[in-house]
């Protein structure tokens, strides 16, 4: 079991955007008795821990599952690719609507759940979901959820911010 606290997390994201070195003494990890490691390294050992289940993130004041829905956003972001620009492509809540299937799909029985994952997407669900939706246990698919829906809020209050700047210039202009 890999165990690290969220604040050297953020600090591991930290540096793997610079690409320096973890050396602060508050914020090193111990990852196979090397105290001097680059991020991505870890990186990579916290992903694949994360992916066996073997990883638990702890934390002085927050709930493990803020910190595995938070972990969950980052997967999403720098493994799959969905950064805060391609989100903003989808104008037409699909985050939500993306958030509300895993959600909808934790929230079945178990008979339930495997006849989905056994025959596929449904007229009720569109085919296009095949090629993203892919549930695992009750918890995961909470946790995948809930970085969805923190994907959609993000998205949400982004889109705000572009409209309030539009507003501004638009008023200076005139």
């Amino acid at each position: 079991m890999v165990e690290i606290c969220a604040r050297r997390l953020a600090a591991l994201h930290y540096a793997d955007r610079f690409k320096k070195p973890i050396d602060d003494p508050h914020v090193t990890m111990n990852v196979d008795g090397n105290w001097n490691i680059f991020a991505s390294d870890v990186r990579a050992t916290l992903e694949t821990a994360y992916a066996s289940g073997g990883l638990r993130l702890t934390v002085d004041r927050w709930p493990q599952a803020l910190v595995d829905v938070s972990y969950e956003r980052d997967r999403q972001v720098h493994r799959e690719g969905w950064t805060p620009e391609h989100d903003d492509q989808h104008t037409g809540f699909e985050l939500a609507r993306a958030a509300a299937r895993y959600a909808q799909h934790a929230g079945y029985k178990d008979k339930v759940r495997r006849d989905i994952e056994k025959r596929g997407p449904t007229a009720l669900h569109a085919a296009h979901e095949a090629a993203w939706f892919r549930p695992k246990d009750r918890r995961r698919d909470l946790v995948r959820a809930g970085a969805l829906i923190l994907a959609e809020i993000e998205r949400l209050d982004r889109a705000e911010l572009r409209k309030a700047e539009a507003s501004r210039e638009a008023a200076g202009d005139e």
